[in-house]
Formats: structure tokens, sequence, C-alpha cells
């Protein structure tokens, strides 16, 4: 089942599973528990990206990552770091052998259509090319109310999936527009480095610049401006702004 998870033995994992959460020993084994508990996430990922045909555009591409493939990395990532003997720690390794190569698959088919959709970006109703963040989502948060937009430089979706988890324990709510069922994505530019696609990001259009041409951009940006005082511009604060007891906010 671990090699080639078929969806016709899910029902037996399943089963099984929920016999080790069951046992008198669970609680003082839960990192095992827990790794059961992944094992049968990844399986049934995997026996369901078997069944389910290739992405036809980098849209759909996106959503499955966001819905389904982030979820895999999460899990991939989690049971890697658990420390299993033997037969689950094999069978551990042999279902991650079998996810890495189905996600080796997943990931040439995304990067082909994403090559092909970075020639002419358009933006749907749950993707958004980074340049046009700014307009799209922060602009119309700040017309009813002050926003911080913080940017976690690295994060990959995956990591974003389990702090998401975290924020949500300590009373954080999620909001999206009611028009739009699903999460909404942001796609970078081609290559993914820091002076383009941080730099697009925070002044609005595609742009190669620096930590400079960033606060400038974000503070001369229309559609941020429009949202507060003529005298009040956004302020942009870099890490380095915000570094050591000598840190203060520039006057306004």
């Amino acid at each position: 089942m671990a090699r080639t998870p078929e969806a016709t033995g899910l029902a037996g994992l399943a089963e099984a599973a929920a016999g080790v959460r069951r046992h008198e020993l669970a609680r003082a084994r839960e990192p095992e528990v827990q790794a059961v508990d992944m094992v049968l996430r990844l399986c049934r990922w995997l026996a369901a990206s078997r069944r389910r045909a290739h992405a036809g555009s980098f849209a759909e591409a996106a959503a499955d990552y966001a819905w389904e493939g982030s979820f895999a990395d999460l899990a991939r990532a989690a049971l890697a770091d658990v420390h299993l003997t033997a037969p689950l720690g094999e069978v551990r390794d042999r279902l991650l052998r079998a996810a890495a190569d189905q996600r080796e698959i997943e990931a040439r088919r995304f990067a082909e259509l994403l090559a092909k959709w970075s020639e002419a970006p358009t933006a749907t109703d749950a993707l958004v090319p980074i340049e046009s963040v700014l307009d799209r989502v922060v602009a119309p948060l700040a017309a009813t109310s002050p926003v911080l937009l913080l940017v976690l430089d690295g994060m990959s979706f995956a990591i974003f999936r389990e702090l998401s988890e975290d924020l949500a324990k300590c009373g954080w709510d999620e909001l999206r527009p009611q028009e739009i069922p699903v999460r909404l994505c942001g796609d970078g530019l081609l290559p993914t480095a820091t002076q383009a696609c941080r730099t697009s990001l925070l002044c609005g259009e595609r742009r190669m610049g620096t930590t400079a041409t960033e606060s400038q951009g974000f503070a001369a940006h229309a559609g941020l401006r429009r949202q507060g005082a003529a005298t009040l511009p956004p302020i942009l604060f870099h890490k380095d702004d915000l570094r050591g007891e000598g840190a203060v906010c520039p006057k306004r």
C-alpha cells in the first residue's frame, strides 16, 4: 500500500490508523501516532493524485497545489523529521520515495505551465500576479481599515499551512472576499529572486530594484495613497529598519 497506494486499500489503512489511536499506549507514543496519521494522509493524497488528470492551465495547477500539494509537502516534511523504528520506519521511507516521485511529476508540469503563463500573465478569481497584489488585495482593505502588510521572504506554501494552523489557534481569523470561494494565491516572477519578486510586489508593477526602490515605490503607490491623507503616505519598513534600540518610526 505504501509503495502503490490505491483507493481500495485506504479504508483498511484508515481502520488500522484508528486502531493505533485507540491503543492504550497511544498517549505515551504520540510521535508515532502522529506519524501514522501522516502516513494515512499521504497515502490518500497519493492515491488521488494518480487518478487525477494533469492540470490543463497554470491557474488549475496553482489551485491544486494550494489545496492538495502543499498539504502533501507538509506531511512529507513532518514524516521525514520523525525518528521511527522498523517496521513503521520502513513503511514511511517507501511512502516518502513514492510521494517524492509523484511530486516531481507534478512539479515539472507546474514549471511548464508557469513558464508559459509568465509570458502573458493574466489574473483569475483566485490567482493574482505579484505586481497586482497591492491594487487587488491591500488597497481595497485599506479603504475600510488600517492595514499592515507583512512580507516573509522564502516561506513555502507548506510552511504557511503549518503557520496558519498555529495562527488560528491564537485567535487570528482568515478573511477573503465573499464572492471568491477559495484562498487567493499570489504568483511571483521568474526568476524568483528578491530583487524581482519583492520589488514588484511592493512597487505594484514589474520592476527590478533594491530596498530603496521598494521604499520609494511603496510610498508612491497610487492605490495606497488614495486611502490615506496626502500628508501620510504609506510607509515601508525593512527588517534592518526595525533592528536595534535606536530604531524609530520616521516623523509623520
